[in-house]
């Protein structure tokens, strides 16, 4: 029987391949070895100066014992034999070194292909998974299998799972146990799933821990289904539930390799029993071949790749890697396999060997793509055997690349690169071929990857060069969502559609100036959805909403809170222009839920289109208060008709606004200012009073809609201490006789919104007679200032930017203007209620100058363009200060050209001068 140091002398005696490192050891000192030839020894030597580990190895283990071994011994059998299940963690570990020893040399010197060289590792790791497997079932304690593997298999993934394991490589595995097949005692206080657990992660102890004598295999479970959430055994009705519910298309193309490789053999063939229908699908639903086209559409593969690169360049990972051609494969095994069962193979040979055969693949291109990548696994493995590194990482310093061109076999250390890049452009070119999606939209700079359990690098990359600091959290959050750990995912729909969508998201939220954030509320979105599909058809369908919805989480978190809180809001920023419609609902209900729901839509576009930089402010202002009067005359007729219905009889009405809702500027946060008078008989305010109580409980309360309005009445007669409504003729004798001058300046605002008959008139009418009492300008100044002290007093501005409180804001100018109305000639017309609008009257009627109007004006209009703005943005509470972007949004508002703290600081100097100049000191 042939030995391995005679096959490799014959080997090493025809030179090829071993003849650079023959004559690299020819000038060293190497390994002492007994009856071994020159060459021989020359080779040994010139493994041990390229390739420091497999020196370590020579150092450490008897070569001569290792050369003498029968050829043909297989792996398992010529290191494992001798396993002590006491220690197999010290005996795996060095059966593990002498079997990379003797696989090295086999490699380098030629004698084995690729193809047996990583056979050979696999089935090494089969025989060492298996050792470790059942010593681990040895050790768990008390009640647990004590040897036995009945029920427990590990389904071999990657290149495990298709033997292609490479030198440094970690194994992927699958743990998956039956609770029926299992020796536990009933009575077991771990029951099943905690044995299995404890074997497995003893298991994984027994390979992966790093000691003394080094490691076996860095062992990798997150293959297994739903990783984040299950544990590291999972039972075989487990998985099964996990792959008919949530199962993706790269799931699919990962167990494509998959088998049983140590453990009980029932149980794995049960397992891939299970998985078949799943992985090999007959006829590939439209959804699926969606999704594949979408994640080819992510991977950006051009031919002729200039970023493809030598020194420093990823064998495996990188453009014309090893990874493309196992892609190439599994992506058209993933589509043809369910109606071809010759393509149900685990290899990527013979994945593109059947392809080829069933005239998928061109035989030229399956011929090149094989060669080629053989040539990168070569080099993939002498970059491992260098320091048993789990890298495929071309060193881009020559000294160090220079061994490895050694070990494949070159001393021309710039042929070596050529030959390298030619072999990873032909490679990319061909892939390219295959992805290319004839018309898809690049959005991204480059590939966006979200498949599998490892971060892709170029897609590290590429999310990095967008403007992410941290793209493994990016990529976590993505790779969540595709696994239906949020609501709106868990439908295969959802998530294909998503797939398609997450471009977009990313490159949206790099426009951002923080994508980070943009992104982070984006996600905080979709985890508050009930459910995707029909809001990612949507955001499918109108992708300028999915850019605006994620340029308004960045901008508003305050939007962001309302979306994920009702998604349903998001199709009204695909709302027209038109005037909203209450809907004519035959119940009190029904009108509140209608009337909340046409109030928030009208919100929020209106509160984006502000945030995004769109929208007049004066028209939003003027748009919001529509909505206002529309919700409560709706709602008062509705509450009106239900007491009518229940035999109340009911005075005529009236509803005055007051404030902000008078002037028509509310705010997408703005309460409503409302005063109720009626007229009737003292006697009829029982009913008018009921009638207020449901009006104003119809307004506020909270439905399944959310909430309408909150409304203030501290601006009726007598305020907190009077009634809920007035008579008219007890509104008119209030304010001809007890009102005080604040009273009568916030009369200058109010407006009917509602009215019954001639009422609205009327008090109409009460209220000019009222303003148009004559007044003593100083008496007035007087009251304006004391009001000005004791809200500055009690309601101190919240920042620089809370334009309605800072001294000189919104409030002054509204002052101003209400000074002038209860000043006014005798005799005159009633000013318009908006401010702007009574300047210029008052400027055209002579009581103030045409500057300071203008002054003032233009003053009013930026204070209502930041508060509009900040209010839809922020809420209540104004910001202390802008970002750049929040800078850049606000001046395209009208009024607005330069900094807006400095303009804001500015026009409340104006206000205060003409203040100065307009009140009599």
């Amino acid at each position: 029987m042939t030995s391995f140091g005679e096959a490799l002398s014959r080997q090493i005696d025809q030179r090829g391949r071993a003849e650079a490192l023959v004559r690299l050891g020819a000038c060293s000192d190497g390994p002492k070895v007994g009856q071994a030839g020159s060459q021989l020894r020359s080779f040994l030597s010139g493994v041990a100066e390229a390739a420091p580990y497999l020196a370590r190895l020579m150092e450490r283990h008897d070569v001569d014992a290792v050369l003498e071994r029968p050829e043909d011994d297989a792996l398992g059998t010529r290191f494992l034999s001798d396993i002590d299940a006491g220690d197999a963690a010290r005996d795996l570990r060095r059966a593990k070194e002498q079997a990379h020893l003797a696989l090295a040399l086999g490699d380098l010197s030629g004698l084995w292909s690729m193809s047996k060289v990583t056979a050979d590792l696999s089935d090494f790791a089969d025989a060492a998974v298996e050792a470790a497997l059942r010593s681990a079932s040895t050790e768990v304690p008390g009640d647990a299998q004590g040897g036995s593997v009945s029920g427990i298999t590990l389904i071999a993934m990657g290149k495990l799972g298709a033997r292609e394991l490479n030198y440094s490589s970690d194994i992927d595995l699958i743990a998956v146990f039956d609770a029926e097949r299992m020796d536990v005692p009933a009575a077991s206080r771990l029951g099943a799933k905690g044995v299995a657990v404890r074997i497995v992660q003893r298991l994984a102890s027994i390979l992966s821990d790093r000691t003394a004598d080094g490691y076996v295999f860095r062992t990798d479970f997150r293959l297994r289904p739903d990783p984040s959430s299950t544990s590291v055994a999972v039972s075989l009705a487990q998985a099964e539930r996990y792959y008919e519910q949530y199962g993706q298309n790269w799931e699919r193309a990962a167990h494509i390799k998959a088998r049983a490789c140590a453990g009980d053999r029932d149980v794995g063939d049960a397992y891939l029993a299970m998985i078949r229908p799943f992985v090999w699908r007959r006829t590939l639903d439209y959804w699926a071949l969606s999704d594949v086209r979408a994640i080819k559409a992510q991977i950006h593969a051009k031919v002729g790749n200039p970023d493809i690169r030598v020194p420093g360049g990823d064998v495996k990972l990188g453009p014309g890697g090893i990874r493309e051609v196992e892609f190439f494969a599994q992506t058209q095994q993933l589509i043809l396999g369910g109606r071809d069962p010759s393509l149900r193979v685990r290899g990527t040979l013979d994945a593109l060997r059947a392809l080829s055969a069933a005239g998928h693949v061109a035989p030229d291109v399956a011929a090149n793509l094989a060669t080629d990548y053989t040539t990168l696994r070569d080099v993939e493995h002498r970059i491992q055997m260098r320091q048993d590194e789990a890298s495929q990482t071309l060193p881009a310093e020559e000294a160090h690349r220079r061994p490895v061109a050694t070990l494949f076999g070159e001393e021309d250390l710039a042929a070596f690169d050529a030959g390298i890049a030619a072999t990873l452009h032909r490679i990319h070119d061909t892939y390219a071929d295959l992805f290319e999606v004839p018309g898809a939209e690049q959005v991204a700079p480059g590939s966006l990857v979200f498949t599998g359990v490892d971060d892709d690098p170029r897609t590290v990359g590429t999310l990095n060069g967008m403007g992410f600091s941290d793209a493994g959290a990016i990529i976590g959050a993505v790779r969540g969502w595709h696994q239906g750990t949020l609501a709106a995912t868990r439908s295969v729909r959802a998530r294909e559609l998503l797939t398609a969508l997450v471009p977009h998201i990313l490159a949206a939220a790099a426009r951002t100036d923080d994508p980070d954030t943009a992104f982070a509320r984006m996600s905080q979105l979709l985890a508050g959805l009930p459910s995707g599909v029909q809001l990612f058809s949507l955001f499918t369908a109108h992708p300028e909403a999915l850019e605006d919805v994620v340029t308004l989480c960045a901008a508003s978190p305050m939007l962001a809170q309302q979306l994920s809180g009702r998604p349903s809001l998001v199709e009204a920023l695909l709302g027209d222009d038109e005037p909203p419609v209450f809907p004519n609902e035959p119940s009190l209900e029904g009108a509140m839920d209608a009337a909340r729901r046409v109030v928030s839509e009208g919100r929020l576009r209106h509160a984006a289109e502000l945030t995004l930089g769109r929208a007049d402010p004066d028209a939003v202002g003027a748009a919001l208060s529509d909505l206002a009067d529309g919700a409560v005359t709706l709602l008062s007729e509705k509450v009106r008709d239900a007491l009518r219905a229940s035999g109340v009889d009911l005075p005529p009405f009236c509803i005055l606004a007051f404030g902000r809702l008078g002037v028509r500027s509310l705010t997408v946060t703005s309460d409503l200012d409302l005063v109720f008078v009626y007229d009737g008989p003292p006697e009829a305010s029982e009913a008018v009073l009921k009638r207020v109580r449901r009006l104003v409980a119809a307004l506020s309360a909270p439905t399944g809609q959310g909430v309408l309005y909150e409304i203030d009445m501290k601006l009726r007669p007598s305020g907190g201490a009077g009634p809920a409504a007035v008579s008219l003729s007890a509104f008119n004798r209030y304010h001809h006789e007890a009102a005080w001058m604040w009273e009568a300046m916030a009369l200058t605002k109010a407006r009917v919104i509602l009215t019954e008959g001639d009422l609205g008139t009327e008090v109409e009418a009460v209220i000019e007679d009222v303003l148009a009492k004559p007044r003593d300008p100083a008496e007035v100044a007087a009251a304006v200032r004391d009001m000005r002290g004791r809200l500055l007093e009690g309601q101190p501005p919240r920042s620089p930017l809370d334009v309605k409180r800072i001294e000189g804001g919104l409030t002054d100018t509204d002052f101003l203007a209400q000074y002038l109305a209860l000043t006014r000639q005798v005799g005159a017309e009633r000013p318009p209620r908006a401010t702007r609008a009574a300047l210029a009257y008052h400027a055209d009627a002579g009581a103030l100058s045409a500057d300071l109007a203008a002054q003032v004006g233009r003053a009013h209009s930026l204070f209502e363009a930041v508060a509009q703005y900040s209010r839809a943005t922020f809420g209540a509470v104004p910001p202390a200060a802008l970002t750049a972007p929040q800078e850049r949004r606000l001046r395209q508002l009208p009024g607005i050209d330069g900094s807006v703290l400095e303009e804001v600081e500015a026009a409340a100097a104006a206000v205060r001068a003409a203040l100065d100049v307009v009140l009599p000191s």
